[in-house]
């Protein structure tokens, strides 16, 4: 559980950076850096 939060954090901080390198400009990345922390939550088990 801690290593999926640890992951969600890291991916949480790229999509922040991409958001603030592109800003209003280009807000689809934000949603797909959304997209790809859900994804990832979602891919790696929760099991240990």
């Amino acid at each position: 559980m801690r290593k999926t939060l640890a992951i969600a954090f890291i991916y949480g901080s790229i999509a922040a950076a991409i958001y603030a390198a592109f800003g209003e400009k280009d807000p689809g990345l934000f949603l797909l850096a959304i997209i790809a922390l859900a994804a990832s939550i979602r891919v790696f088990p929760k099991k240990k």
